[in-house]
């Protein structure tokens, strides 16, 4: 296969490409490459050129496994430009044994794309300790756990993250610090008497997180932060030299909590959507670079979940569809970021913390796992079930490789 004409980043800019592919591997990136009668030959001109992206946090359609669910996610990755992916173990049913891993594992490795799967450190009630090194041992990519659990099961958890080389991926909250919260506690919500989700839950717990890593010296990314303070908190971690990362999704730095108005139950999110002021400030602290990799924080829930009271609406929204399109309209085109970070954050980031070494980054010898990205489409969002309802979107993923084999063709 070979790619002519495309626009790739570059410290000089964006240069003008052609990219050779053979047996799933780039092989030569030059200008004006030869081609022959073998080769499937794609007119990339005027098209950005990137590596596909890499999530490291999305979920089945309401946390729920079957091969459904998977051929769905796959889809949904292609068109937003993401290549590869890690499951979030917390569906049904648990994955707590190495025949049920293996099972999974199996009906994923048919997948379209890279998927895959986390192990979760514990059980349901977080009270016994999975067989983490089994379930690592037979291909899970990283480790799952919540803060806010025992304590000696998360030291454990980054004992066993050391020794077999894999990423623990921490959600940082802790519920006793709220009363049942539903959405940021603001203004937002007291305008509507709906119970808050304070900063202190997460700031707290990312505190005490980045101090166990820093004290054990396990690699671990801090889960989809929503505070200024928390990537503070990171940031001197990482100072430290501690292998810490901090995760942020878009949804909170494009939107606020206002998107919470009416009881609009598409913009319950966990983390909330926090108040203009500190999603402004999560913007300042990615223009600093205090961000290390972004997320769709793709958990999408039927309308059974999510056409019902905002009390009982589940939380997350379906958002990997248009991934690639949300980070480009809301950071790039704003100039708050440029492309070179966007490939930084999306997929060399993301590569190292898997140790996926030949991945996330357009170079000779690299998997050819791309995206053919055109900036100059754009459509307004009428999916009333959209947290972007209204809103004009900016480019459009056209075309997806991923080993060698072009996936997407639109």
């Amino acid at each position: 296969m070979l790619i002519k004409n495309a626009l790739v980043h570059t410290n000089e800019g964006l240069i003008p490409k052609d990219v050779l592919i053979k047996e799933g591997k780039i092989v030569s990136i030059a200008q004006n490459l030869a081609t022959s009668l073998d080769d499937e030959v794609i007119d990339a001109n005027g098209l950005y050129l990137l590596p596909g992206l890499i999530d490291l946090n999305v979920r089945f359609a309401n946390s729920t496994l079957n091969k459904e669910h998977i051929d769905k996610l796959s889809f949904s990755c292609l068109k937003g430009g993401v290549t590869t992916a890690v499951v979030m173990s917390d569906f049904t049913p648990r994955l707590d044994s190495a025949t049920l891993l293996e099972l999974v594992k199996f009906k994923i490795d048919q997948a379209k794309i890279n998927l895959h799967m986390s192990a979760p450190l514990a059980d349901e009630n977080e009270d016994q300790l999975h067989n983490i090194a089994t379930l690592l041992n037979n291909g899970a990519a990283a480790i799952l756990a919540d803060s806010h659990r025992n304590a000696n099961l998360l030291r454990r958890g980054m004992q066993y993250a050391i020794m077999k080389k894999r990423p623990l991926f921490v959600q940082c909250y802790e519920p006793n610090l709220d009363d049942n919260g539903l959405m940021n506690d603001g203004f937002s919500a007291s305008k509507m008497g709906l119970s808050g989700i304070s900063k202190i839950s997460e700031t707290a717990e990312v505190a005490k997180v980045s101090e166990m890593a820093h004290s054990y010296g396990a690699k671990v990314v801090l889960k989809s932060l929503s505070t200024k303070r928390s990537l503070e908190i990171a940031k001197a971690h990482k100072a430290l030299k501690s292998d810490l990362y901090a995760e942020v999704s878009i949804h909170h730095l494009a939107k606020n909590d206002t998107s919470c108005d009416g009881f609009n139950t598409y913009a319950k999110l966990m983390p909330p959507l926090r108040e203009e002021e500190e999603r402004k400030a999560l913007v300042g602290a990615l223009k600093e670079g205090m961000v290390d990799i972004l997320t769709s924080a793709h958990s999408p829930k039927s309308i059974l979940y999510k056409d019902v009271a905002f009390e009982d609406a589940a939380f997350g929204i379906g958002s990997i569809e248009e991934f690639l399109t949300l980070v480009y309209t809301f950071l790039v085109k704003n100039e708050v970021i440029d492309l070179g970070e966007l490939i930084r954050i999306c997929c060399v980031n993301p590569a190292h913390v898997l140790g996926l070494e030949h991945k996330g980054s357009i170079q000779e010898g690299f998997d050819a796992d791309l995206v053919l990205f055109d900036p100059k489409e754009s459509y307004e969002v009428t999916n009333k079930h959209s947290l972007y309802l209204g809103d004009t979107l900016y480019g459009k993923v056209k075309k997806v490789i991923v080993g060698g084999t072009l996936l997407l063709n639109q």
